[in-house]
């Protein structure tokens, strides 16, 4: 896994997220075929590709990130449809999670294959502001994907505690289910959905 910027450059308040393909203000992006692999944070920090308009972000994969797929919409305008979606992605072992989302959009993954990450999924979905009195009617939907946390071949007493932790501000937000005690009798290391 890669060395996080602000762990080298020691700012232990700077929050910003990167990936290594980081097409998070992007709507129109064409991205096809790509693997991403051994970043500090994420392997794809993106939007998600907006349901109004053609997906053109297929057959892409991520490997040795903190996040494989990061989808986020934080401090960007949403998108006019209000939702959006992902399809096609390989994510694997990835030391936080197989997919991570923050979307303020309604958002749709289908044929998303996570396997061996600390989590594979983290569905994560927020506003509008309480302050605005204002409710809406939010959904994700999960569909024709595979997510398997551990298989026969994967040896856990291998795994090394990324660089990315060493940074007081990524060491906070990390997934804090690893390693934990199930029922007190053991432990546990990677999961499916949170």
């Amino acid at each position: 896994m890669g060395h996080s910027i602000a762990r080298i450059k020691d700012q232990g308040l700077n929050f910003d997220f990167y990936g290594c393909i980081n097409i998070k203000r992007a709507k129109k992006t064409v991205l096809m075929n790509n693997v991403m692999a051994g970043c500090a944070q994420g392997g794809l920090y993106t939007i998600g590709n907006p349901s109004d308009l053609p997906y053109t972000m297929s057959n892409n994969e991520a490997h040795g990130a903190q996040h494989g797929l990061h989808l986020s919409s934080v401090g960007v305008s949403r998108v006019s449809s209000g939702t959006v979606y992902m399809k096609d992605f390989y994510s694997w072992m990835n030391y936080d999670y197989g997919v991570q989302t923050e979307s303020e959009n309604n958002v749709e993954f289908s044929n998303i294959v996570a396997i061996e990450n600390g989590a594979g999924f983290l569905p994560n979905m927020f506003g509008p502001s309480a302050d605005s009195h204002k409710y809406e009617d939010k959904y994700f939907s999960f569909t024709d994907s595979v997510i398997v946390s551990v298989s026969d071949v994967y040896d856990c007493s291998k795994e090394i505690k990324p660089d990315v932790y060493k940074a007081k501000a990524e060491n906070k937000r990390r997934w804090t289910g690893r390693d934990s005690w199930i029922d007190g009798s053991r432990r546990v290391h990677h999961t499916g959905i949170i």
